[in-house]
């Protein structure tokens, strides 16, 4: 609507705004009480003078300065809370890499430290296995610090792993790794790094059992748990320098 159409512009700041015509008719609205910055309080309005004056009530919600402190407060606080919630929002890269966590968790979290460990400990083996000059244990060190460095700087931080997972990390990545070690270096003589030149001279199935048995007041007995453990212990002597060494399976 045009200003020239205005019947009521009881927000005009001049004076002279104050008057608008339409269709011939004078409308006249005059403020009658105005605030320190000039607000309309009461706004008069009358028409071609005859007809009695109609008076309304104009409120503006900034006069009151404690309840505008207590405003903008409460703004800033909301405000605030805004910020810290995009700030401590997830990412998108964080949001794909948990939801990676989530969906692949057998595989992110069980699957992939063995086959690191697994993979490590194998070239290592085979890349150090028929060299003399080096030992078992330099053996076992290479793929160890080479297993901490990957799971370190790269797996878990793309995890992303909780304090739970990361530990499972490392133990999944530990035993695989030792055993695979294990069973490679059983006929690598560790005196002489001499590999399958070695005559196993002596076998051993060690079996033990456990039992454990609640016995209650009436003389009535109850197994509450029982287990087997089976220990393979392998002896070897190296044909070249005589070493004797055990491998414990």
């Amino acid at each position: 609507m045009e200003s020239g159409e205005a019947l009521h512009n009881n927000l005009a700041t001049l004076r002279s705004e104050q008057i608008k015509y339409r269709d011939g008719i004078l409308v006249s609205v005059s403020p009658a009480k105005e605030d320190g910055k000039g607000n309309w309080l009461i706004g008069y309005s009358s028409k071609n003078k005859s007809e009695p004056d109609i008076s309304r009530k104009i409120y503006y919600y900034g006069d009151d300065r404690a309840m505008e402190a207590k405003t903008n407060e409460i703004l800033a606080e909301a405000d605030s809370l805004v910020q810290y919630c995009k700030s401590e929002a997830w990412s998108l890269d964080e949001r794909i890499s948990n939801e990676r966590k989530s969906s692949h968790g057998l595989w992110w979290n069980v699957l992939l430290p063995a086959l690191i460990s697994a993979l490590l400990c194998y070239i290592s083996f085979r890349v150090f296995y028929r060299n003399r000059k080096v030992s078992n244990t330099v053996i076992m060190l290479v793929p160890a610090i080479a297993i901490y460095a990957v799971g370190n700087y790269f797996i878990i931080p793309m995890g992303p792993y909780g304090a739970l997972w990361t530990f499972l990390y490392w133990v999944i990545s530990f035993i695989v790794g030792a055993y695979l070690l294990n069973t490679l270096l059983a006929v690598r003589c560790p005196r002489c790094a001499s590999y399958n030149n070695a005559t196993r001279i002596a076998s051993e199935h060690r079996v033990r059992k456990r039992k454990e048995v609640a016995t209650y007041e009436d003389g009535h007995k109850e197994v509450l748990s029982s287990s087997t453990e089976h220990t393979y212990t392998d002896t070897y002597m190296c044909d070249e320098c005589g070493c004797t060494w055990r491998h414990i399976l």
